[in-house]
C-alpha cells in the first residue's frame, strides 16, 4: 500500500483582497496556503459572545435578514470565510471573499457571524481533532448569542469540513434543530473519511478518523460505518462501528434530513477533487458521495463544484496533514478541491439561503467552475 504525506498547505500563492466595509471580516494574517490561520476576534456593535477562540459578527446596524452562522473546518478559524478564491482554469476569478458575497447581497455585518472553535494548538494539529461535547458548547451558546443579539429566533448555518460534523452533532447534543432555517453542507464527511481506514478505528495519533467512543456515543471521529444496523449505542466497537457515518439511525449525519424534517438541507461537493475526502486507495469508488445527504424531500440541492486534478488514489499519512494539498486534487491544479469549494461558492450559497432554488438552478449566477448535480 503506497503511503503519501498528506498536505494542508496549498503551493499556490494566494491573494487576499479584503472588502471596504468597516466592520467586514478580514483574513487578518494570510499565509502562502488557502487558510487564514489568525484567530482574532473581530466582533463590533457590542455582540460579545465570550465563546471560543475568536470570530466575527455585529455592528451599527440592524437585523432584517435570517442571520448565517459560518463554521470552519479543521485547521482553519471563522476569518476564513474572509478569504478570496483562487481562480479555476478556463473560467473567470470570482473577486469576492464568501463574506463579501453576502454583504454584495444585501446582508449586512449584524447578519454575518462566525465563531473559530478551534485554539491554535488544534489548528496547528489538524490530526488530532475530533467531535465532542466541548466543541458543542462552544457552537451552542455561540448560536443563544446570536439569536440573543439580533432578536431572531432562527439562524440559517453555512458549515465547512470538520464543522459541518461538529454542529450537526451540536444540535443533536442540545435538541436545537428548532434554531436552524437552513443547513448548508459544504465538503462535510458524513459518510466518515476512506482514508481513516487505513489508520483503524482507534489510532492515538489520528483521533481524528476515531469511530464512535465506546463510553460517550456524541465523541466521534471519521472513521466509516455502513451497516445500517440502527445502534446508536457504539456496542459494536470492536468493529470500529460508527453510528454517526452509518445510516438507518436517530444519529447518522447523512439521515439527519429525516430527522429533521422542517430544515432545509443542501450539499456542496469537490467530488473526486476533493483531496481529505478521496486521496485514497482504500474504497475509491465510494469516496465521491462522501459529503452527501441521503436523499429526502427536505434536502433542496446538492452539486459538485470540484475541478482540476482528481484527487490521488493514495493513502496518505494524517501526521502530515500540515502541510496538506501540494501534489494532488482540485486545490494544487488552479481548481476546486476540499478547501476551495468553501471559497469560491459565495453566489450559490446566498442562493441557497435567499431564495427557494432547488437543484441546479441553487448554481444560478455562478460562472467561475463547473458544476453538476450531487
Amino acid at each position: 500500500m503506497k503511503s503519501l504525506k498528506f498536505i494542508l498547505k496549498v503551493s499556490v500563492v494566494i491573494v487576499f483582497t479584503l472588502p471596504s466595509l468597516a466592520n467586514a471580516v478580514e483574513c487578518i494574517s494570510p499565509n502562502s496556503s488557502n487558510l487564514c490561520p489568525s484567530t482574532s476576534s473581530q466582533y463590533s456593535g457590542g455582540f460579545s459572545p465570550s465563546v471560543g477562540y475568536g470570530g466575527f459578527g455585529g455592528g451599527s446596524c440592524s437585523t432584517n435578514n435570517v442571520p448565517v452562522i459560518f463554521i470552519h473546518g479543521n485547521a482553519d478559524s471563522a476569518l476564513t470565510w474572509g478569504t478570496q478564491a483562487t481562480g479555476v482554469n478556463g473560467y473567470p476569478s470570482n473577486p469576492n471573499s464568501i463574506y463579501q458575497s453576502f454583504i454584495n447581497a444585501g446582508y449586512n455585518d449584524c447578519e454575518l457571524f462566525g465563531i473559530t472553535y478551534l485554539s491554535k494548538t488544534e489548528q496547528a494539529n489538524p490530526q488530532s481533532n475530533y467531535a465532542n461535547p466541548d466543541k458543542y458548547k462552544i457552537i451552542y451558546n455561540f448560536i443563544q448569542s446570536v439569536l440573543a443579539y439580533t432578536g431572531k429566533d432562527q439562524v440559517d448555518i453555512v458549515a465547512h469540513s470538520l464543522g459541518v460534523s461538529e454542529i450537526i452533532a451540536t444540535l443533536d447534543y442540545y435538541n436545537a434543530w428548532s434554531k436552524i432555517r437552513r443547513f448548508v453542507n459544504i465538503a462535510g464527511g458524513l459518510r466518515g473519511l476512506q482514508t481513516c481506514v487505513y489508520y483503524g478505528y482507534a489510532n492515538a495519533v489520528t483521533t481524528t478518523c476515531d469511530s464512535q467512543n465506546y463510553l460517550d456515543s456524541y465523541i466521534f471521529g471519521f472513521y466509516p460505518s455502513n451497516t445500517g444496523s440502527g445502534d446508536t449505542s457504539a456496542s459494536a466497537l470492536t468493529l470500529g462501528y460508527n453510528a454517526w457515518t452509518d445510516y438507518g439511525n436517530p444519529l447518522s449525519q447523512r439521515d439527519a434530513p429525516k430527522y429533521n424534517p422542517n430544515v432545509s438541507f443542501y450539499t456542496l461537493s469537490a467530488g473526486n477533487q476533493d483531496e481529505v475526502e478521496c486521496s485514497t486507495d482504500a474504497s475509491w469508488n465510494q469516496c465521491y458521495a462522501t459529503a452527501k445527504f441521503n436523499n429526502y424531500t427536505n434536502v433542496i440541492a446538492q452539486l459538485n463544484i470540484g475541478a482540476g486534478t482528481n484527487a490521488l488514489q493514495e493513502t496518505f499519512q494524517w501526521q502530515y496533514f500540515s502541510d496538506l494539498m501540494q501534489e494532488m486534487g482540485g486545490d494544487s491544479s488552479n481548481g476546486v478541491g476540499h478547501i476551495q469549494a468553501a471559497h469560491i461558492s459565495g453566489n450559490i450559497l446566498v442562493n441557497m439561503l435567499q431564495t427557494n432554488c432547488t437543484g441546479l438552478a441553487c448554481a444560478s449566477g455562478y460562472n467561475y467552475g463547473p458544476y453538476s448535480s450531487y
